[in-house]
């Protein structure tokens, strides 16, 4: 039923822009774009004008008084997106819209380039609207001893990988930071594949000597996990029903500090120190690597750090060595897999980023300006412009577009943490970063302006962070150290007692911090 405005009240009346697109968009929560979304599907021909403000008009709550501006400025949001003048608002036109026109981002099509169907739209659509973040009520009741080096989230598997330091077990919590499985490095048929230098006679038996995990990576494709460990080998596990199982054990030249898998290259890359032995001394898999460098001398691949690249045949239960490429003057950091176009990136403490090509075996260039100090992490997002963050030591994170040419790859910086950060990551399908400081300061931003969305300090909390482990698309993030903490969109059980504490308090003054976004209120 279309809603009438009587004549003699439409003399008197003063219809305001109260209403504009902007601000309708903002009132239309998941919830109510799930009810639109069913409409439309009984309508596939399209809602006709007057079925569409009538629905939108149910969906939105005002003041008897604003009636006729909420009226008014739905006829002026139904005359925008019905471009081709047909009276009636489809679906895709109304998601796109929302996303294009309100959000400045364009629709992403699906992997295979067709436009997405109703359900990826209306995911896109509830990735942009930004929900502030709060302390979780799960708390972490493990023990981790020396504590967590490193924690990375899997969703084929909906587990996190976790390596403590100088630990000997990788453990697989569930999203409840709680312990699921455990993949433990030491195995008594180990002597299948270990050397008798590794063996150490221990109470008149053979025992092997004390190492420890150093990283640790996942093929969610080819569900094969990778470790590096300190006594210089690469332990390999199948994902099966019951659990990972060990496939094989392989020993390198030298200790491989850092892996990463890359999905697109379908390739496995270490990060390692330079031995100082010559040539004749090393082992097989290390002439693999000289045969495999495009020069033969020893001394000119003998950098301080190189990025060794390898192939895993997963029916034969081998590890082939590829290449190894000349790479940072100081400690490999990281390292992350670029789309556009199809490189990798690595970080090192030598103050360096440089993007590779890893077919070719170069360098295709060095990032510019350089970090101040050593470069922590790296991380991507293909969307959004194919955005890249780095973390130094620094107060700040740095921006970059690999997209273009990579002397204009700086975009900029993310600008307030008042202590070096710590570490940033992106949330998945959204464009909003998290970061965390060495104060344990958090900051969530928005790539696509580069300002601060929201803070979240932690005064009380006294323990160091290591590092953000974001879980999926699903709001959620984890910082770790000591140990592990969870953050929402949920309010928690505290905060929401404190919230209805504040309800009974009468306000005085209140003022908006714009440094910290964070309001400040006066009370009796």
């Amino acid at each position: 039923m279309e809603t009438q405005i009587p004549q003699n009240k439409a003399k008197a009346l003063k219809i305001s822009n109260k209403f504009t697109t902007e601000k309708l968009m903002m009132m239309l929560d998941k919830e109510k774009l799930e009810v639109l979304e069913a409409e439309f599907e009984a309508h596939p021909e399209g809602l006709p004008h007057k079925k569409f403000i009538w629905l939108m008009k149910c969906a939105m709550t005002c003041k008897p008084e604003e009636k006729y501006d909420l009226v008014h400025g739905l006829c002026k949001l139904f005359s925008e997106i019905d471009i081709n003048g047909d009276r009636k608002m489809e679906w895709r036109e109304f998601a796109q819209y929302v996303i294009d026109a309100v959000m400045e981002n364009p629709v992403k099509k699906n992997a295979k380039g067709e436009l997405p169907n109703q359900a990826e739209l209306l995911e896109q659509i509830n990735s942009l609207k930004f929900l502030r973040f709060n302390e979780s009520d799960i708390v972490d009741s493990a023990s981790h001893e020396g504590g967590i080096q490193r924690a990375i989230y899997y969703p084929s598997i909906d587990r996190i990988l976790l390596l403590e330091i100088k630990s000997h077990v990788l453990k697989l919590i569930g999203q409840d930071i709680r312990k699921k499985e455990q993949v433990d490095l030491y195995d008594k048929g180990m002597n299948l594949y270990m050397d008798d230098d590794d063996l150490e006679e221990v109470s008149g038996e053979f025992q092997y000597e004390m190492y420890f995990a150093l990283s640790a990576a996942y093929n969610e494709e080819g569900r094969i996990l990778v470790c590096t460990c300190s006594n210089k080998t690469l332990h390999m596990f199948s994902l099966h029903k019951t659990g990972f199982k060990r496939m094989k054990v392989v020993k390198t030249a030298g200790v491989q500090y850092s892996v990463w898998y890359l999905p697109t290259h379908k390739m496995w890359l270490t990060a390692s120190k330079v031995s100082e032995a010559k040539p004749a001394e090393h082992s097989q898999l290390h002439r693999i690597a000289l045969k495999h460098t495009a020069t033969k001398s020893f001394d000119n691949i003998a950098g301080p750090n190189f990025l060794n690249i390898w192939t895993f045949n997963s029916v034969t239960a081998t590890m082939t060595l590829l290449s190894t490429i000349k790479a940072h003057q100081a400690q490999v950091m990281d390292a992350v897999e670029l789309q556009a176009p199809l490189s990798v990136a690595t970080c090192s403490l030598d103050k360096s980023i440089v993007v590779w090509d890893l077919h070719a075996g170069k360098a295709l260039g060095v990032l510019s300006p350089k970090h101040i100090t050593g470069v922590r992490t790296l991380d991507y997002t293909a969307d959004y412009t194919g955005s890249m963050i780095s973390v130094g030591h620094e107060d700040h994170i740095k921006v970059w577009s690999c997209e273009v040419a990579l002397h204009q790859a700086y975009v900029g910086i993310l600008e307030g943490h008042n202590t070096a950060v710590a570490c940033a990551r992106f949330m998945k399908k959204s464009p909003y970063v998290v970061s965390i400081d060495e104060s344990l300061c958090i900051r969530i931003w928005d790539i696509r302006t580069l300002a601060c969305l929201q803070s979240i300090s932690q005064e009380r909390k006294k323990f160091d962070c290591n590092g953000i482990c974001v879980i999926g698309d699903q709001r959620k993030f984890v910082i770790y150290g000591r140990k592990m903490v969870m953050f929402d969109t949920e309010v928690n059980k505290a905060l929401s007692r404190a919230l209805k504490t504040i309800d009974e308090i009468y306000p005085v003054k209140v003022a908006f911090n714009y440094y910290n976004k964070v309001f400040m209120v006066i009370t009796k």
